[in-house]
């Protein structure tokens, strides 16, 4: 129910690009993911402390509790094209980390690339922030 402190166009879920404080933050990532392949996709977010992730609306990785540094995977099957991608992600005390990997279909696990990421009028911004 807060209102956005702050309001961005960035490239990817890098937390140095957004976050204006060490602890006690929200962050909200808006935007499109293009995938040239069809089939399962497994997106494997590193968080300390909570994200969620969403494709299209689902649920693909849901860890919201308050943490340490962990990893949670998740899969989903996506056609070629663009897709709406969300990332939630808050921080509570200590330190900040977020990191987000895919792995294609016939790939390896990697980041996902700047250039699988997008913007446009049809999204909301791709990055909101509540400190």
């Amino acid at each position: 129910g807060l209102l956005p402190t702050l309001t961005r166009r960035v490239t990817n879920f890098d937390l140095a690009q957004v976050a204006r404080r060490e602890t006690d933050f929200a962050v909200v990532f808006h935007g499109w993911l293009t995938v040239t392949e069809a089939g399962n996709y497994g997106f494997h977010v590193g968080s300390a402390d909570g994200a969620h992730l969403l494709i299209n609306g689902d649920d693909v990785v849901k860890d919201v509790i308050k943490h340490g540094k962990q990893e949670t995977a998740g899969f989903v099957q996506l056609p070629v094209g663009r897709h709406a991608i969300e990332l939630r992600f808050f921080q509570a005390n200590r330190y900040s980390f977020l990191q987000v990997d895919y792995t294609p279909p016939s790939g390896k696990r990697q980041p996902i690339p700047d250039t699988a990421l997008s913007f446009d009028g049809e999204s909301r911004p791709l990055f909101d922030s509540n400190p």
